[in-house]
């Protein structure tokens, strides 16, 4: 694992639980177990992601911004947003 990925999952563990706590960490794991896309891999094989791998990242602040259908967000019904 790479130094910016110990560094992500670093900051992304260290974030608030939330509604949508359970479904993150699902994809964390995954995304630890497949990692990066490799020229192995055919749909990504003339994708070059070497520089993206030694990128720092830092997670994007959170803000509520009020309660989370959970189960419509999951079923991706996509609500209208009001501007």
């Amino acid at each position: 694992m790479s130094a910016a990925l110990r560094s992500f999952e670093t900051q992304w563990r260290a974030r608030a639980p939330d509604a949508l706590q359970p479904i993150r960490e699902q994809a964390m794991q995954r995304f630890l177990k497949l990692g990066l896309p490799t020229l192995r891999d055919e749909t990504w094989r003339y994708t070059d992601l070497r520089s993206l791998a030694v990128q720092t990242f830092e997670a994007a602040g959170c803000e509520a911004r009020g309660e989370i259908d959970l189960a419509a967000a999951l079923r991706n019904e996509s609500k209208p947003v009001e501007a």
